[in-house]
């Protein structure tokens, strides 16, 4: 893989330092002082600006913003996408992706199924669907359901995918 490092994360909270107990009261803050709308739109405005090709690597509302631009005509930069259990997709069904777009969801899900959402999403051009025995939030160290193992799996078929791009 030739890369030269250069990552940027796209902070929800433009720099302010927030410690969270757990995954659930980061979501419960994102909500209500972000919101998925306005972070999606920052997102689109911020990869617009941009010249250099990039690949977007998204988890649980950040996968659901990139799907939510990925119908973008002006975002000519993004390759590639890979988005993480990004349950909140189930509510844009009608999204026709300009750029490959890779969705890997978990085992289940509490308030959904999973099973619909990857039927009705299947066959969407330049979208791949992947669901992973693991529960929402197994990359995150700070959810309940952080799975070391299927962390390192997850990291390690990240890369290869990285390299046949």
């Amino acid at each position: 893989m030739d890369i030269d490092n250069k990552a940027v994360i796209f902070d929800p909270y433009e720099g302010a330092v927030l410690d969270f107990a757990d995954e659930k009261s980061a979501y419960k803050y994102f909500i209500k002082n972000v919101g998925l709308e306005s972070y999606s739109e920052k997102l689109k405005e911020y990869i617009k600006a941009q010249t250099e090709v990039m690949i977007l690597i998204g988890f649980s509302v950040g996968a659901t913003a990139i799907w939510n631009i990925s119908e973008e005509n002006d975002l000519r930069s993004v390759q590639n996408a890979f988005c993480y259990y990004g349950s909140q997709i189930r509510y844009n069904l009608n999204i026709k992706p300009k750029f490959p777009i890779n969705l890997v969801f978990p085992s289940r899900e509490e308030h959904f199924s999973i099973k619909e959402l990857i039927d009705n999403i299947s066959d969407i051009e330049n979208t791949s669907v992947r669901q992973v025995p693991f529960l929402h939030g197994f990359m995150n160290e700070k959810s309940l359901n952080f799975d070391l193992n299927a962390y390192a799996l997850e990291l390690k078929n990240l890369i290869n995918d990285l390299d046949k791009k």
